[in-house]
């Protein structure tokens, strides 16, 4: 009996550290994700901002203009997968990604396919090489980039 006991308590103090393990590995897996989707989310800012400067010049770089549409696009489609559940604002850890992500994830579906849709327009107008419809396109591109802002992510002053 008592050697039962004995192994039944290993057996437990085992799981419960496992458990602790996997505990840490989650954070660490938690951080991982919200750096790698925070820089992505800092590729998608930096091709936006290159695009609409290259549209204010008088002479635009079409190769640019393209080369940005396109990772947009690339990265906008990408999107939605950058929010694995476990990996908000529960973490405790910097993010300003709102909670509502994952309490209402059809409504960020939607919001964050309409960026898609909107960046995939904006990569085939800059295809065909029509500035002015890139310049009409990367305002809606903007404006789908903008919704996901109002209602899932936290604002800073």
């Amino acid at each position: 009996m008592r050697m039962q006991r004995k192994f039944l308590s290993t057996v437990a103090a085992l799981a419960i550290g496992a458990a602790g393990l996997s505990a840490a590995e989650a954070a660490l897996d938690a951080a991982q994700v919200i750096a790698a989707r925070q820089q992505d989310l800092k590729s998608l800012n930096k091709n936006f901002k290159a695009l609409n400067e290259e549209l204010r010049k008088s002479s635009p770089d079409k190769a640019v203009i393209l080369d940005s549409a396109q990772a947009m696009e690339k990265l906008a489609a990408a999107l939605p997968s950058w929010f694995p559940a476990g990996t908000g604002p529960e973490t405790g850890l910097k993010t300003s990604a709102k909670a509502e992500i994952w309490t209402r994830p059809a409504d960020f579906t939607r919001v964050a396919e309409g960026l898609s849709t909107e960046s995939h327009k904006l990569a085939e107008l800059a295809v065909a090489g029509d500035m002015t419809a890139v310049v009409a396109q990367a305002k809606k591109a903007g404006a789908a980039c903008g919704a996901c802002h109002e209602d899932f992510r936290v604002k800073h002053d």
